[in-house]
């Protein structure tokens, strides 16, 4: 898989005038008027709409978010074609990047499929015993290196003086869905794929929640609430990455958990409850 503040101004009242009775001494309140929110969108090809042509999730969202709330957003996307968690980390720590995270005020951060699509493939015949338990091995070393990048960068984020809102998705699938998946894996693939999927997906929701951040399951998403829907109309045709539908339906997500910023910053980043998607 190629998946390579606000803040409302205070009422201006007028003073006292000389000659005028009092009470035509206070103006009516001058409308408030929300600064803008800058979202930053760190991640893989997914971030980046690879193989979509289309709009990506980044700044769908922004959309929604200011149809929303009358709120402007600005919105900038690091997303790259093939990157993993570590290489993530590394961009966050890149000057230009850093300081557009340092400034943010939302940060979604999409990342860590590309660490174990690869074993998808490389899955073995159960009846060879070694040869799975090195594939195993290989899994756990995976997924350890996307939890140890993005709780690295989720704590370079903890440390910006804006004190973003942080989102950090899941997958609906690390690897091939869809009729994609159906014509191209085996039966032990597809559920290598969805193992992966799985062990990828409880690592990033548990360092979400170490952190504070919130993290979207984008499984249901994809596959419903009962997980039976096939995904394949918000795929592209590769299956791999999100078609129009699906980036709409990811930036939907977003929004049913974004919390404006006088609650946020109330709420003290308080660790939230792990919510399976949009309700």
């Amino acid at each position: 898989m190629l998946r390579w503040r606000g803040r409302a101004g205070l009422p201006v009242v007028a003073g006292a005038v000389v000659g005028l009775p009092l009470l035509a001494a206070a103006a009516p309140a001058a409308a408030a008027t929300p600064a803008p929110l800058r979202l930053v969108a760190l991640g893989d090809s997914v971030t980046g709409a690879h193989a979509c042509g289309c709009t990506g999730f980044p700044t769908r969202f922004g959309r929604d978010l200011t149809a929303a709330t009358g709120i402007p957003v600005s919105v900038e996307t690091h997303g790259s074609d093939g990157a993993t968690a570590a290489d993530a980390l590394a961009a966050s720590r890149e000057a230009a990047v850093r300081t557009a995270l340092q400034s943010a005020d939302d940060v979604v951060i999409t990342i860590g499929a590309n660490d174990v699509e690869p074993l998808v493939a490389a899955v073995p015949n159960p009846a060879h015993t070694a040869a799975t338990a090195a594939w195993q091995a290989r899994v756990q070393a995976g997924v350890q290196d996307v939890s140890s990048s993005v709780d690295a960068l989720l704590t370079d984020l903890d440390a910006s003086p804006r004190h973003p809102r942080v989102f950090v998705t899941g997958y609906w699938a690390v690897g091939l869905d869809g009729a994609v998946a159906r014509a191209l894996y085996t039966p032990r693939q597809a559920a290598a794929q969805v193992q992966l999927t799985a062990e990828v997906n409880a690592a990033l929701a548990a360092d979400a929640a170490r952190h504070a951040a919130t993290y979207v399951d984008l499984g249901p998403v994809f596959h419903g609430d009962d997980g039976t829907v096939d995904p394949t109309p918000l795929l592209a045709a590769d299956g791999d990455h999100p078609s129009a539908l699906g980036h709409a339906a990811i930036a939907r997500a977003l929004l049913t958990r974004w919390v404006p910023p006088l609650q946020h910053r109330r709420q003290g980043r308080t660790p939230p409850q792990v919510q399976a998607g949009p309700a």
